[in-house]
């Protein structure tokens, strides 16, 4: 009575698909999660090996020999496109403000505004831009006496990890 082609997924109800996707994706997650935290132990015992290198003296010297202190109009001539509000206090630059421009990501902020942000990343040893989080003053932070290392920054993969998964693979 006509052809019979038989269907490879013809026993397979749309339950125990969804059963099979589930699991499979559950183990995936599971390996990830062991990855991250194979890949997170291994920085924390080589950051315990590493001696705790002393914070840098010149904090002052390297913030005005890396952040460039002149007036919002002339970053304005040059750089058209500038976003126009300083995020830290949210409020207008105008033509005539102090203001510093980071030399890494180029965001422009008041003199006042970054400094004090500065002053408040130094204590905590990560001094950062308020906006992008890059690191500002690891770079040039060099006296003999002491070195100063940027914080450890998580691999790629583990910031790729974090992004497609999110707080589900931190650690409790």
């Amino acid at each position: 009575m006509g052809f019979y082609a038989e269907d490879p997924l013809s026993g397979l109800t749309i339950g125990q698909a969804i059963y099979e996707v589930a699991l499979m994706i559950a183990v995936l997650r599971w390996v990830l999660c062991l990855i991250f935290r194979v890949i997170n132990d291994r920085r924390t015992t080589q950051s315990d090996e590493t001696p705790t290198p002393e914070p840098c003296s010149q904090m002052t010297r390297d913030k005005d020999s890396i952040l460039l202190l002149t007036t919002f109009g002339e970053i304005k001539e040059r750089l058209p496109e500038t976003e126009e509000t300083c995020a830290v206090c949210l409020s207008q630059l105008s033509v005539e403000d102090e203001v510093r421009e980071l030399m890494n990501c180029y965001h422009v902020f008041h003199r006042e505004c970054i400094d004090r942000w500065l002053e408040h990343e130094h204590e905590n040893h990560s001094a950062t831009c308020p906006i992008c989080r890059a690191p500002l003053l690891s770079s040039s932070c060099h006296h003999s006496s002491a070195t100063c290392l940027p914080p450890p920054q998580p691999s790629w993969a583990v910031e790729r990890l974090l992004y497609l998964f999110g707080d589900d693979l931190l650690p409790c």
